[in-house]
C-alpha cells in the first residue's frame, strides 16, 4: 500500500538515504565534517548538512537555511515571531518548537503552539499571552526572549 511507504536510513545517521542521494549523489553521509559529510556545511551557510535535512532546506544553496526572520512587538498585547519554512518537504515536514525565557537559563516550551503560514514560505507564531501566561492580553515583561527550534 502506498500509505505504508517509509524512507530508509541504512546507516542510522538520522538522514534518509534518498535525501543524501538527491543532494550529494551517495546514499549515506559519512559522520565527519567534510563538505559532503553529515556535519559538513557544503554551501557555507552556517548550518551543517544534518541540520539542513531536519529543517527541509537545500544543503547546496547558501540562500536556503532555517532562520528567525523577525520578532515584531505590537503594542503591549502581542509579539509575533516569524521564521523561514522548509524549501523541500519531499522527505520530511519539519515540526517547530517555540520556547521563551526571561533569564536565558530557564526556557519554557509552548505546548501545542498555533502556527500561521506567512508569505513567502514562512511561519509565524503570535504570543498574545494565552499560550505563555494563560490569559490575554499579553503584558510584555521587561525582558522576554524567544527561540524557534526545528524538531
Amino acid at each position: 500500500m502506498l500509505d505504508l511507504f517509509r524512507y530508509t536510513d541504512t546507516d542510522l545517521d538520522g538522514i534518509y538515504n534518498a535525501w543524501a542521494l538527491k543532494y550529494f549523489g551517495v546514499t549515506n553521509l559519512a559522520a565527519g565534517t567534510g563538505p559532503t559529510q553529515r556535519y559538513g556545511d557544503f554551501d557555507g551557510d552556517g548550518q551543517n548538512n544534518f541540520q539542513e535535512f531536519l529543517a527541509g532546506t537545500d544543503p547546496t544553496n547558501a540562500a536556503s537555511y532555517f532562520r528567525v526572520m523577525n520578532v515584531v512587538l505590537a503594542g503591549t498585547a502581542n509579539v509575533a515571531v516569524r521564521w523561514s519554512g522548509a524549501d523541500d518537504t519531499t522527505f520530511r515536514t519539519p515540526a517547530y518548537e517555540i520556547q521563551y525565557t526571561t533569564d536565558f537559563v530557564s526556557w519554557q516550551t509552548v505546548a501545542n503552539p498555533v502556527l500561521n503560514p506567512v508569505a513567502p514560505g514562512g511561519w509565524e507564531w503570535v504570543d498574545d499571552g494565552t499560550q505563555t501566561s494563560g490569559f490575554a492580553p499579553l503584558t510584555v515583561p521587561a525582558t522576554r526572549s524567544y527561540r524557534v527550534r526545528v524538531k
